[in-house]
């Protein structure tokens, strides 16, 4: 861990981070999405000194914990599974609802909804005139 800990003060690193977050340009975590201070988290240490860009991903320090405490505790069979773990944990996470049907979505499935609901509503009057009509027979 020491020779970890040194690679990470080196020159090496030091550009390689530079080169990633010049390269990717995270705009937050790639996990949770927030814009905490990131972190770049080897996803593998199979090439420590001649990463990829793969090999790395930016990442919060809250995910960075949550990542290695899963790693650490043995519930997971390597550092990736580790990392994909948690990276589905978010991504799975239900997404809130728009305060408004016609947020977040394009014209066309606005469009589309509209009419829906406008041949509901016809559909309820013919239904509400066919009744009147029998009532009165």
């Amino acid at each position: 861990m020491n020779n970890y800990k040194h690679y990470l003060q080196s020159d090496h690193w030091k550009k390689f981070r530079k080169f990633y977050f010049a390269r990717k340009k995270p705009k937050g975590c790639q996990f949770c999405r927030f814009r905490d201070p990131l972190q770049l988290h080897h996803i593998t240490y199979e090439r420590l000194g001649h990463e990829r860009l793969e090999d790395v991903v930016a990442i919060c320090d809250s995910c960075h914990e949550e990542v290695h405490d899963l790693h650490n505790s043995g519930k997971s069979k390597n550092l990736r599974a580790a990392t994909e773990s948690v990276r589905l944990k978010y991504k799975l996470k239900k997404k809130p609802k728009p305060k408004s049907p016609l947020i977040r979505t394009s014209k066309g499935k606005a469009r589309k909804r509209a009419y829906n609901e406008a041949s509901d509503k016809r559909m309820q009057m013919d239904d509400d005139f066919v009744n009147a009509v029998l009532r009165n027979l």
